[in-house]
C-alpha cells in the first residue's frame, strides 16, 4: 500500500456532512487534489475500496478518481469516468459537484474524438461538447453560485459559437448575478471572474451596454490587479465595439 493511501481513505467518507454542502466540496476538492501524484497500482486498490460502497459520495470519488485514471492514460476515452458519473448526477440530481465533474469527462471525450485523425467533419467532438455544456447547465440549475459551472458554461458556449447556445447561458449567469446580489451585502458580493464570464456573453449577444456594465463591476470587484487589467482590457474591447466616445484612450 502507498503511504499516501491511508490519507485518502480518511477521506473517503466524511461522518455526517449533507451532500454538497460547503465541507463535503471542500473534501471532494482536497481527495482530488490527493490523486495528483498517485500511480495507477495505488489508483487500482483505492478504486476497488470505493466499489465496495453504494454511498453517493463514494460514487462521486469513483467518478474522479476515473476521471484521473483518463488523465494517466488508462482510460483513453473517458468512457469510464462519463458512465460512473453520469450515473452519480441522475441519481443526486441537486448536487452541482457530479454535473460538473460529468461536464468535465465529456470535454476530456470531445478531446480524445478531434484527436482520431481518422475523424472527418466540422462536428467530430461538437456532441460531447454540448452535453458538457447541458450538464454545466444542470449544475447552475441546482446551485446558480457554483462558479467553476457558471466559467465552465460561458467558455462552452462561446466557444461552440452556436447563437442559438449563447442566450440561455447569458440568461444562466445572469441568474447567477442576481443570486450573488441577494445572497451577500449586495452587487459588490458577485464575483469578478463571474462578472467577467457574464460580460463576454453579454458581448457575444450583442448587449454592449449590458457587456459594459459588467466589465466595469468586474474591475471594481477584483481583488488582484491581474483581474482589474483583465476587466479593463474587456471594457475597452466592448467600448471600441460599441464606438463609444474615448473609446480608443481606454484601450491603450
Amino acid at each position: 500500500m502507498r503511504r499516501w493511501l491511508p490519507t485518502l481513505l480518511v477521506l473517503l467518507f466524511p461522518a455526517g456532512l449533507p451532500g454538497q454542502s460547503a465541507p463535503d466540496r471542500a473534501a471532494l476538492d482536497r481527495f482530488r487534489d490527493s490523486l495528483a501524484t498517485a500511480d495507477l497500482a495505488a489508483l487500482a486498490q483505492l478504486q476497488r475500496t470505493l466499489t465496495r460502497s453504494a454511498d453517493p459520495m463514494a460514487q462521486l470519488r469513483l467518478g474522479l478518481l476515473a476521471l484521473r485514471r483518463h488523465q494517466l492514460g488508462a482510460d483513453l476515452d473517458a468512457s469510464e469516468a462519463r458512465g460512473l458519473l453520469r450515473r452519480v448526477a441522475r441519481r443526486t440530481s441537486s448536487w452541482p459537484y457530479a454535473w460538473h465533474a460529468l461536464a468535465e469527462a465529456e470535454r476530456a471525450r470531445s478531446a480524445w474524438e478531434r484527436a482520431d485523425s481518422l475523424a472527418l467533419g466540422s462536428r467530430v467532438g461538437v456532441g460531447s461538447l454540448e452535453r458538457a455544456l447541458e450538464a454545466e447547465r444542470r449544475a447552475l440549475e441546482s446551485d446558480p453560485r457554483y462558479l467553476p459551472a457558471a466559467a465552465g458554461l460561458a467558455g462552452l458556449a462561446l466557444g461552440l459559437r452556436d447563437t442559438a447556445l449563447l442566450v440561455p447561458a447569458r440568461d444562466a449567469l445572469r441568474r447567477s448575478d442576481s443570486a450573488f446580489a441577494h445572497h451577500g451585502p449586495g452587487p459588490s458580493a458577485v464575483p469578478a471572474e463571474l462578472l467577467l464570464a457574464l460580460g463576454r456573453l453579454e458581448r457575444a449577444t450583442d448587449r454592449l451596454d449590458s457587456a459594459l456594465s459588467a466589465f466595469a463591476r468586474a474591475r471594481t470587484a477584483a481583488p488582484r490587479p491581474a483581474a482589474r487589467s483583465m476587466a479593463e482590457l474587456e471594457e475597452a474591447r466592448t467600448a471600441l465595439a460599441r464606438g463609444a466616445a474615448g473609446a480608443e484612450r481606454l484601450y491603450f
